[in-house]
């Protein structure tokens, strides 16, 4: 008999989470990356402050997946 470890499981779901989350919303940040560079002819403002919210983006995206699945 195998046991399991519920925070090894928790960890698996959550990474599953954030990879399905990045490539949801991957074709979005390739069009507004896309326009920004090649049509707007702007670089990025503030990168890092760009990357840091699409961290948060992504997330939360994942975050609020993961809670829809529990409470349904």
């Amino acid at each position: 008999m195998r046991l399991t470890n519920p925070l090894h499981t928790a960890l698996t779901a959550l990474w599953r989470r954030l990879a399905d989350a990045l490539r949801d919303l991957a074709p979005i940040i390739l069009v507004i990356a896309f326009f920004q560079v090649a049509v707007i002819r702007q670089p990025f403002p503030d990168l890092a402050g760009v990357a840091l919210g699409l961290v948060c983006v992504v997330l939360g995206l994942a975050l609020f997946v993961q809670g829809l699945e529990l409470g349904l």
